[in-house]
């Protein structure tokens, strides 16, 4: 779903609590305001 929504897979494991992919990625990690933008991407489900 993260990545149908055009949201980096850096942010994706971020937001999902996933390891890094590659060790070089768990020396940069995004930042809080980043992560708030790509959550924003996700599609929104009416519940009931």
């Amino acid at each position: 779903m993260a990545a149908r929504a055009g949201i980096d897979e850096r942010y994706s494991d971020a937001i999902t609590g996933h390891s890094p992919a590659t060790i070089g990625r768990a020396y940069t990690k995004p930042l809080p305001e980043d992560l708030a933008e790509a959550v924003k991407k996700f599609p929104m489900y009416k519940v009931d």
